[in-house]
């Protein structure tokens, strides 16, 4: 999990939890394994980039009485892509969580599966129960024929499109 040692995010959405994220990310990639966002809020200001098998999972579904639509919900809170699921990082998931920014200005995308260059992207990449929005760039961007599934996948108020899927 994200919130034990030695990785100690809070999760309360008034600190900022960058630094155990990513340290949380990279151990955990390391390994191909599964990484826990227990319900609460997590707010990060850089990238969180996946170049190699991982699962980030949150809690799952929110409350019903509010407008959230995951007990988990990562908050970007500068202008950069949330996560980057970069070429080589074949069967990644990412499930169960809401991302949304507050960041005032910028065009930068939530997820982005792959990259900007001719690389083969990532394949049988994984989004489930996952909620975009409020992103100044796309809510999802797919880029160079990465392949995969999107089930129960939400875009909503972003500021260039909602999902865009591309060849280049």
């Amino acid at each position: 999990s994200v919130k034990q040692a030695p990785y100690l995010a809070v999760g309360d959405g008034i600190h900022d939890d960058t630094a155990a994220i990513l340290a949380a990310v990279n151990a955990v990639q390391m390994t191909n394994g599964n990484l826990q966002f227990p319900c609460g809020t997590y707010l990060f200001s850089q990238e969180i980039t996946i170049s190699r098998r991982l699962t980030i999972e949150g809690g799952g579904d929110g409350d019903s009485s509010s407008s959230s639509h995951s007990c988990t919900t990562l908050v970007k809170t500068a202008d950069v892509i949330g996560i980057h699921i970069k070429s080589g990082a074949d069967y990644t998931v990412l499930k169960g969580f809401q991302l949304t920014s507050t960041a005032s200005s910028g065009t930068s995308d939530g997820i982005v599966v792959g990259d900007a260059d001719n690389t083969n992207g990532a394949g049988e990449v994984t989004l489930r129960d996952v909620y975009v929005d409020r992103q100044k760039g796309n809510g999802i961007n797919v880029r160079n024929g990465n392949s995969g599934v999107m089930d129960h996948v939400t875009t909503s108020a972003n500021e260039i499109g909602r999902a865009s899927c591309r060849e280049r």
